[in-house]
């Protein structure tokens, strides 16, 4: 009897060596996994211009999706399931990875690891625009220290609102930005003051966000104002909360001259188009996620150009390009020509003095602004279409209103 159950442990090895994992994943350390995909990553990035990198997150979502074949999230190592939930992640099986998450959490009663496991469920939900998986699991996330709760910060302000923005509107990000606050405990977190400030600072600066969002533009600068009061005086939150402040001035007035120092294309300046939609998009040849955007702006371009809508470009001199570094203007310029031709972007760019960026409320990159048929700011956004997050349909549907109007 125990020579048939031997045998048949080893017929299952077999098995599952021929056809992949067991259920368990016992065949594969995941941390040994995850170094491996880490540096299959890494072998796949270039750096295009300093601090900067473009990769192909393809060979590394390839390895992955091969090593969780066949590897069921509710029958791994609880103790390892953190690590796995990681794979999952990376092969972009986001509800998998939360299952393993919390398989994770049911195995121990350490209050920073139900954090650390929280975090990373939070983040294959917003990954995976999980909606009903973002608002869960924020509402049982505790971070427990200063970390934590600085990475959580990072993807209830900057990440998760996204999703929830395209499928529930603003009115629901009000709403989650206040349980996400009330999941911080200052106390127990023990932040240092500055950061602690810096981040109920930045919590009123995105309420003041989706409050313009709303048309609530008083709301809205009143909110920044006391986000103001706490910060210090030429601080970098000073700075950024200062041209959020400007972005919502500027819905509901018309749109400021651009008064390029240079056109590549048609354009002049926005009293020009006049009678058209126009979205002015924000953007720098050194950065990744701009360049990102590109594929999605030109669906949109393609689909209502004729239907009044015209797209221009904005961008600013930043002194190099590429590896090559305190470049003359002159050159830059030149080189920007290639990177026109390599993406053949179908509008115009308008290269302006970086006041131009200030006045127009833009701190992060990608930024879009959009004008109505008599040259109002109707909209406004910050890093559109980041992270794998799209926003696509939201500003698909104000262009769409804009047109019809």
């Amino acid at each position: 009897m125990m020579k048939m159950m031997n045998l048949v442990a080893l017929c299952a090895v077999a098995f599952w060596g021929l056809i992949g994992q067991s259920p368990t994943g016992s065949h594969i350390d995941p941390a040994k996994a995850l170094e491996e995909i880490a540096k299959i990553r890494k072998a796949s990035s270039k750096e295009v211009s300093p601090g900067f990198f473009e990769f192909d997150a393809e060979p590394a979502r390839k390895r992955a999706k091969e090593i969780i074949s066949g590897v069921d999230p509710d029958k791994v190592d609880p103790a390892k399931a953190d690590l796995w939930a990681k794979i999952f992640i990376e092969a972009n099986a986001y509800p998998s990875a939360i299952k393993a998450c919390q398989r994770f959490i049911s195995g121990t009663q350490d209050p920073v690891k139900h954090a650390d496991a929280g975090l990373i469920a939070l983040s294959a939900a917003v990954r995976g625009e999980l909606i009903d998986e973002i608002w869960s699991t924020t509402r049982t996330l505790s971070p427990a220290n200063a970390d934590q709760a600085s990475s959580f910060f990072g993807i209830v302000t900057a990440q998760a609102p996204t999703p929830i923005l395209v499928r529930q509107g603003p009115d629901q990000c009000l709403k989650y930005l206040e349980l996400a606050e009330s999941r911080l405990d200052w106390n127990a977190v023990k932040l240092p003051s500055e950061d602690e400030v810096s981040i109920k600072a930045s919590f009123l600066g995105s309420k003041a966000y989706y409050l313009s969002r709303l048309g609530k533009a008083a709301e809205a600068e009143a909110a920044v104002d006391k986000a103001l009061a706490l910060v210090g005086k030429g601080s970098n939150d000073e700075k950024f909360l200062s041209r959020r402040k400007q972005m919502i001035a500027m819905i509901g007035k018309p749109a400021k001259t651009l008064n390029p120092a240079k056109s590549y294309g048609t354009f002049q300046d926005l009293d020009k188009l006049k009678g058209k939609v126009v979205i002015l998009d924000f953007y720098a040849h050194w950065c990744g996620p701009c360049i990102a955007t590109f594929p999605e702006m030109k669906r949109i371009y393609q689909g209502y150009r004729s239907k009044g809508l015209e797209i221009v470009g904005v961008t600013k001199d930043w002194g190099y390009f590429g590896q090559e570094q305190g470049i003359t203007p002159e050159v830059e310029r030149e080189k920007f020509n290639g990177f026109l031709a390599k993406h053949q972007l179908p509008w115009s760019t308008a290269l302006v003095e970086k006041e131009r960026f200030a006045e127009f409320g833009v701190s992060y990159l990608p930024s879009i602004v959009v004008i109505d048929k008599k040259g109002i700011v109707r909209f406004m956004d910050e890093q559109v279409y980041t992270a794998g997050i799209r926003d696509k349909q939201y500003v698909e549907k104000i262009v769409q209103k804009l047109i019809a109007e």
